[in-house]
């Protein structure tokens, strides 16, 4: 057992209170505001092709990247306000095949658009396309994004 003597009784008193004091407004401090709008620069990656042939037999095929060339996306909540766990936004891209007027932005985690479709992983920073073709085939894509960084001062942007 512990024993606090009669000298150190006033020290251990003082300490013991300002750690009650101290404690409660460690954890009063909010969180950051969640972003309204978050700028990436996206590659694409090489992707996997689903095809079925006369006899309903699946095959996959490795497909290299359509483009090389960076696109870069900008996905806007169009309604911010309230911390909700899914919002309105649109995507707007270098690329106009990439642009959406209708999007979700999900928990800060995701942004889906055309039914799922179109996905943007932010957690990981992964966009995925799904384009099923007239035939039942399917292309998967898949870009790796990294966060670009605005420096409104200059008007110029960084990775």
């Amino acid at each position: 057992m512990f024993r606090i003597s009669a000298q150190n009784r006033p020290f251990m008193l003082a300490l013991a209170a300002s750690l009650l004091v101290l404690q409660p407004t460690a954890f009063a401090t909010e969180a950051p505001p969640a972003p309204t709008r978050i700028s990436l620069s996206c590659v694409e990656q090489p992707t996997r092709q689903v095809s079925f042939d006369g006899q309903g037999q699946v095959s996959y095929t490795e497909v290299a990247a359509e483009n090389q060339e960076p696109i870069t996306l900008t996905i806007i909540k169009t309604s911010p306000g309230e911390a909700y766990n899914i919002e309105p936004a649109r995507i707007e891209s270098s690329a106009a095949w990439l642009n959406r007027a209708e999007a979700v932005w999900s928990r800060e985690t995701q942004v889906d658009a055309d039914n799922g479709r179109l996905r943007i992983d932010l957690s990981n920073n992964q966009l995925y396309i799904t384009e099923a073709e007239a035939d039942g085939n399917a292309h998967f894509r898949r870009f790796h994004c990294e966060p670009v960084v605005a420096d409104e001062a200059t008007g110029t942007t960084a990775q």
